[in-house]
């Protein structure tokens, strides 16, 4: 369980280009893709136990704007 997310990645990309931005702005993006990066980083460490009680990591498969969900100024 986490906190309720009040838009995406995709959202606030439509935000941007919708205010006649080209994109989201350059700084607030790559804050966004070190949050990305961690959260990635966590996943994959061999540390979720599995059926046979090895720990494994875990790969996301799914990565995408629509998915990267924007809670208080970070991206989960």
């Amino acid at each position: 369980a986490m906190e309720l997310a009040a838009r995406t990645l995709a959202d606030r990309l439509r935000e941007a280009t919708d205010r006649a931005e080209a994109g989201v702005p350059r700084d607030e993006l790559l804050g966004y893709m070190a949050d990305a990066a961690e959260g990635l980083d966590h996943l994959n460490q061999p540390r979720h136990p599995s059926p046979d009680g090895t720990p494994r990591g875990i790969q996301h498969r799914d990565i995408k704007p629509h998915n990267l969900l924007l809670v208080g100024g970070r991206l989960k």
